[in-house]
């Protein structure tokens, strides 16, 4: 172990142990639902929970669930993301501190799981998913209603969107919250951020406030981020980009993250590259989709490739992928798009097919301002309106 790893696990179990465990009341009814169904547990309302609800599937598509023992709480299972609803806890006396398993769709207005006080029906904590079936633990302080009657409700209100369900497992209370088998959770899933009085700190100085943040590989202060692409030197400095989301930390509209450095170890965020054709509609989710960054031999200019996605649900038989380039002139302040004839196509299912690749260079669309704006007009003719990047 590092010594800057050494010094992170120093602070993740100083932030544990200074939670104070020893005020602990026995948690709720089949908290780890091991039973194999729901005993303990009431369905309020909805289609969305059920005896079928509880799962002993130990892998989905992309992994293993990372369930503890046989049974979880996959609110898939039963009906699928449709159904809405709400399952609620048997009630029981708030401990110090409590801990348990999530998973499922990001909607934390939605679908979470929530603490509830039992006197006056106050949402007191929630938490969402990350729109991942794996499990990870959340770790919550809750201190200030000790010996409080309470109940955990599992709530899904998103109806027949992606994702929607939320997955739960093994509830835990007082200092077992806190570890397993000598080894002590993540603080995780509670305000875990520095307060408002150092928000004048710089990116830098955030990025070490948090104890989960890598301090090495480059993660965006907020929102998404994946695809790592277009590395380059360009004009003595490293060139970093990806895809990028920031308006939420799952996947969504793509833009593409920027980032310089001199050493190509200390990076320097700055703005996005490039945004999604439909910014401001987050709904849509057409967007710039991972690609490459070359030096133009015959310009010295910095050109960006990457693929043009349209959502074809949003835009009716629109082409689903083209081919784009950007880049900066060194005299303009306008980036330029070049589009290239689309070899993708919808079929009659709706998957792409894909067609033989046009021969020859780049075919490049007329380009005009308008409003501050790019707009451009591909071969096609269709006009699109994109936000100008900010290549250095």
């Amino acid at each position: 172990m590092g010594l800057k790893s050494y010094a992170v696990w120093l602070l993740l179990s100083a932030a544990a142990a200074a939670l104070d465990c020893k005020q602990s009341y026995p948690g709720p009814e089949n908290a780890n639902f091991e039973t194999g169904n729901l005993q303990g547990w009431t369905v309020l309302s909805g289609e969305a929970f059920g005896d079928a609800s509880v799962s002993s599937s130990d892998k989905y598509f992309d992994g293993p669930f990372h369930q503890q023992g046989k049974y979880f709480l996959w609110g898939y299972q039963k009906a699928g993301d449709g159904p809405v609803g709400r399952l609620r806890s048997s009630t029981f006396r708030a401990s110090s501190v409590m801990s348990f398993l999530v998973g499922g769709g990001y909607n934390p207005d939605k679908l979470y799981v929530g603490l509830v006080r039992e006197s006056d029906g106050e949402l007191l904590l929630r938490q969402t998913g990350m729109d991942d079936e794996s499990l990870i633990r959340i770790l919550w302080d809750t201190s200030a209603w000790v010996g409080e009657n309470v109940y955990l409700i599992a709530v899904d209100e998103v109806d027949g969107a992606s994702w929607g369900h939320i997955n739960l497992d093994d509830v835990r209370v007082g200092c077992d919250a806190l570890g397993d088998g000598g080894l002590t959770f993540n603080v995780m899933g509670q305000a875990n951020q520095p307060s408002s009085v150092v928000t004048s700190q710089n990116a830098c100085q955030l990025y070490d406030a948090d104890p989960l943040r890598p301090h090495y590989h480059y993660t965006p202060y907020q929102g998404w981020i994946n695809d790592p692409c277009g590395l380059i030197v360009y004009k003595h400095q490293h060139h970093r980009f990806a895809q990028y989301n920031p308006h939420a930390a799952v996947w969504g509209p793509m833009h593409w993250s920027h980032t310089i450095s001199n050493d190509g170890v200390r990076l320097q965020p700055l703005d996005v590259a490039l945004y999604p054709p439909y910014p401001d509609d987050r709904s849509d989710t057409s967007g710039r989709f991972t690609g490459s960054a070359v030096q133009d031999p015959a310009t010295g200019d910095l050109r960006l490739l990457f693929t043009e996605s349209t959502d074809t649900g949003r835009h009716p038989g629109a082409v689903p992928e083209t081919q784009w380039t950007a880049t900066k002139p060194r005299r303009r302040l306008v980036v330029q798009l070049r589009r290239r004839q689309p070899h993708h196509r919808a079929g009659a299912a709706g998957l792409g097919q894909r067609l033989p690749r046009p021969q020859g260079v780049l075919q490049r669309g007329q380009e005009r301002m308008a409003d501050g704006k790019l707009v451009c007009t591909g071969n096609s003719g269709q006009r699109r309106r994109n936000k100008m990047a900010t290549i250095p």
